[in-house]
Order: C-alpha cells, then sequence, then structure tokens
C-alpha cells in the first residue's frame, strides 16, 4: 500500500519528492507483485479442484442411486374388501395373494358421563392410565362437566392422551385417545369405580395363517401396510411393476461424461498457456479418474454374488473415452430393471465399488481433500508473506520519504544561501564600480 505524502511543507522544492518515491516504490514491490501473481494462480487452481469435486460429488450421487435397489422396486396393492382394511406394499414385500381376517379393531377407553345433580357422578374424578410403562393417577375435583373438562385440558400430562367430549353442558364422554389395552383409562367417581361403555382393547388379524395383534389399527407385516377400517376378511393381491432405470441410466452416462470434460479441460496439455489446464500435472487427479475407469470397466458385483458389467446396463466407452449407450444393446428395459431391482453394483464388490471410493476421495483426509487442503495452505503462507512483505514496504516508503524529503530541504536551503551570496556579491560589484 503507497503512503499518501504531505506535501504542503515543500513548497518552493526543487524536487518531486512523491514522484521519486513512486518510482522507487515500484520497483521494491516486485516482489509483493510475484506473489500477488502466485496468489491468483491459486486461486484459480482451488476453484478448479472445486469445480471437479462437485463432478465428482455428482457422479457418486448418480452412481449410488443406482446401486440402492429399493428405488427400481414398486408394487401394486388391491384389497377384496376396501370396507375392512386398505393395503399398501412396502419394498421388501413379496408378489402374492394374501387371505386377511380382522377378528377385532383396536380401541381406546370411553365413558358416559352426567351433570352433577343430575346423578350422583360429582365431586372427585380420579383418571388413572399408563404413561410411558409407569401407571399413573390424577384426580381433580370439578363442581361442573365444564370444570372438569377445563381442568383435563390444563394438565400437560394428559394432553394427546385423554379429553372429555361434552354433547351438551350436562352430559358428555370422557375417553382415551390412544388405542390398545396397555393405553387403557380407569375412572373413578367419588372413589367408585367406573365401567367402561367402550373397552380399550388391540386390534387382532391373522394373515397368511399367523395370528398378530397390535395396539393400533395400522400394521406392518410381511412387508404389507394395513390399515384396519372394520372387522371381516379381505384377500389383499400384490403385484410386482417393472419401474423405468432409464432415467437412471442417463443420469449416471450424463454425470460421468460431465466430470470426464471437467477433468480434461482442467489437466489439458498444451505449449500456449492459454490452452493448458491449470491442474495439468496433477497426478492425484489422473490417479483418480484412472481408478474410476478400472472399476466401471472391470466386473460389477450382482445379486447372487454373479459378476455383470457396463454392457449389462446397456452401456460401453466411446473412441474419446465418454460413457455411451450401446448401439447394438441386447438387453431390454425389464432385464435392466430387474437386475437393479435386485441388486448391483458398480465395482467388485460392495465394499470396493465406485460409489464408496468417490466417498472416500471426496471425505475429510481423502485423495482430492487433502489436494484441496494442501491448496488451501499454500495460499494461506503466500498471504502471510504478502502481509509481511506489505509491512516491510510501508517503513521502506517511510525511509524514502524522509530521505528525499530532507534532501529536498537541504537543496532548498541550499538554494536560498547561493541566492543570497549572488546578491551579495552583485551588491560589492555595484558599489566597487561607484567608487
Amino acid at each position: 500500500m503507497a503512503t499518501a505524502i504531505n506535501t504542503a511543507a515543500l513548497t518552493g522544492s526543487s524536487l518531486d519528492v512523491k514522484s521519486i518515491v513512486n518510482q522507487l516504490m515500484q520497483v521494491e514491490r516486485r516482489p509483493i507483485e510475484a506473489l500477488q501473481s502466485r496468489l491468483d494462480s491459486s486461486g484459480v487452481r482451488i476453484t478448479a479442484l472445486g469445480n471437479l469435486q462437485s463432478k465428482f460429488s455428482a457422479l457418486q450421487d448418480a452412481v449410488e442411486f443406482l446401486q440402492t435397489p429399493d428405488n427400481f422396486k414398486s408394487f401394486s396393492t388391491s384389497s377384496s374388501n376396501s370396507g375392512v382394511l386398505g393395503a399398501a406394499a412396502g419394498s421388501d414385500a413379496v408378489p402374492g395373494l394374501y387371505e386377511v381376517n380382522v377378528l377385532t379393531l383396536a380401541s381406546a377407553s370411553r365413558y358416559a358421563l352426567i351433570q352433577p345433580g343430575t346423578q350422583s357422578q360429582a365431586g372427585t374424578y380420579e383418571i388413572g392410565l399408563s404413561i410411558d410403562g409407569q401407571a399413573r393417577s390424577f384426580s381433580f375435583s370439578a363442581s361442573s362437566l365444564t370444570d372438569l373438562q377445563s381442568q383435563i385440558e390444563a394438565n400437560s400430562d394428559l394432553k394427546g392422551r385423554v379429553s372429555l367430549a361434552l354433547i351438551d353442558s350436562q352430559r358428555g364422554f370422557l375417553q382415551g385417545l390412544e388405542t390398545g389395552a396397555a393405553k387403557a383409562v380407569t375412572l373413578k367417581v367419588n372413589n367408585v369405580v367406573q365401567a367402561a361403555d367402550v373397552a380399550a382393547g388391540d386390534a387382532r388379524l391373522t394373515v397368511g395363517g399367523l395370528d398378530v395383534q397390535n395396539a393400533e389399527n395400522r400394521f406392518e407385516v410381511l412387508g404389507l401396510d394395513l390399515n384396519l377400517l372394520d372387522t371381516g376378511t379381505s384377500r389383499v393381491t400384490v403385484r410386482r411393476e417393472r419401474v423405468d432405470a432409464s432415467v437412471a441410466i442417463d443420469n449416471l452416462v450424463s454425470a460421468y461424461n460431465q466430470m470426464l470434460a471437467e477433468y480434461k479441460l482442467q489437466t489439458a496439455s498444451s505449449v500456449e498457456s492459454d490452452a493448458r489446464g491449470v491442474l495439468n500435472s496433477d497426478s492425484t487427479l489422473s490417479s483418480m479418474v484412472q481408478q474410476i475407469n478400472q472399476l466401471l470397466r472391470g466386473p460389477f458385483a450382482g445379486a447372487g454374488g454373479s459378476n455383470q458389467g457396463l454392457a449389462d446396463l446397456g452401456l460401453e466407452f466411446s473412441r474419446s473415452g465418454q460413457l455411451v449407450r450401446m448401439s447394438a444393446s441386447t438387453v431390454s428395459a425389464t432385464q435392466l430393471s430387474d437386475r437393479l431391482a435386485d441388486g448391483l453394483v458398480l465395482g467388485p464388490s460392495s465394499s470396493q465399488n465406485l460409489a464408496s471410493f468417490i466417498e472416500q476421495t471426496l471425505s475429510f483426509g481423502g485423495a482430492l481433500s487433502e489436494r484441496v487442503e494442501a491448496e488451501k495452505s499454500i495460499q494461506r503462507d503466500l498471504l502471510d508473506k504478502q502481509s509481511l512483505l506489505e509491512e516491510k514496504m510501508l517503513e521502506i516508503e517511510r525511509r524514502y520519504t524522509s530521505q528525499y524529503a530532507a534532501l529536498d530541504a537541504l537543496l532548498f536551503r541550499l538554494k536560498t544561501t547561493s541566492t543570497a551570496l549572488e546578491s551579495a556579491l552583485d551588491a560589492l560589484t555595484a558599489s566597487m564600480k561607484n567608487d
């Protein structure tokens, strides 16, 4: 940074101190300019590495999607009696016909209450239930059902568990909000145990000959998600649907080719500096891309340990190294969908595959991550050196300014003395001529 020079005191000076100092500082600042050039180059490399990181990450996402069997599993379900239950199939369901007999529905406790004064259900109320596996009891003293309702609603422990719904000012229902026998609610009115109008109970059904029960009317059994609506029998049919895998394959092709294009751009070799990639001599990147190519060209681990390869995905490498669809592929859409649904790993094993390799290189301590950190470390060192040199330049500029200002002042005094002597000699000469 150049420091402004106060030249107000240099009126009449014979030297342009500011101009002289500026020219000298241009020479002194050459090391800083060289550092700035190195900083600019480091910044460009960091940006290039960041672009490559994003391309590698996109390729990882595309591979992981292909390697996730659930992305290619889809089932359709139907219930012969939709009034009894609704059904949906999860990714682990097995196609087939299931006979489901709903024996009981899950229920919550319910008690009818009458306004005090009409019948002798007045005074004190004791509500008992299980909370987080522990028996709890709550006592209330209420003058009316409206009063009792307000007290229950104000109790935070009972929210979502018990409610009092009023039909009118004199009648209502105290009910549990959670189904299942373990969530049963008991009630005492004036120390008298009340009989529930509806007892809390579990849902029970048989499916495929198995007897199953649950505290809720929703079951997850044999890969099926069953929503019980009524007692009765229903046949649930599960069919396997084919998932179009072409979009996922196109995403893999696009992600790989974009990564390859970015790699070639950043590592291009050329005698002309403008055409040369900023990472043209980076061995870390070349090693990484070579490993990716080896994993793609080698056998893939398929379901049951069978070895497959790019051709089983209908893909191949072009002469330019790009990933392309095979022009005469014998892989049908159905075969491709089935292979991916059964599980396919782009690599020789589940622990050694393309997605895990990219994840390792991008994660903290990985090859590419370390390469970026090394470049950032170089940049930090250059910035520290630049900061030190800037401080040194300020001191040099102050010294130059002080020295040349002093020289200018000296020259000004000499000029003044010379002018005075010249005037004195002229006066002496004129005096001698007059004599």
